[in-house]
């Protein structure tokens, strides 16, 4: 079954490579922006896919640090869920 947040993720993603030469598609990615901000993370991977937004709104410091951690704690939160699905993986598969 498709995850809405997961889905929202996506069209933002799709979205911020594309102009948004009118009010409405600006409108639209500006409602995404808010839907996937607003979002109460279930698991590492959505926490990563709302650091992705932020980051790209981020950048208010000179020397690139606040973006610079945002993408360290993003890239912990993506391998945390690797490890995590691989370690389920292994106990569905009787493995230890």
């Amino acid at each position: 079954m498709p995850n809405g947040f997961n889905s929202a993720v996506e069209r933002w993603r799709k979205m911020s490579l594309e102009e948004k030469d009118d009010d409405l598609t600006w409108a639209r990615f500006e409602g995404l922006e808010r839907r996937i901000m607003r979002h109460n993370p279930k698991n590492p991977t959505e926490a990563a896919g709302m650091l992705e937004v932020v980051i790209d709104m981020a950048d208010g410091r000179e020397d690139g640090l606040d973006v610079r951690a945002l993408k360290a704690v993003r890239r912990l939160l993506l391998e945390l869920q690797t490890e995590t699905t691989s370690s389920n993986n292994r106990h569905v598969l009787g493995a230890t």
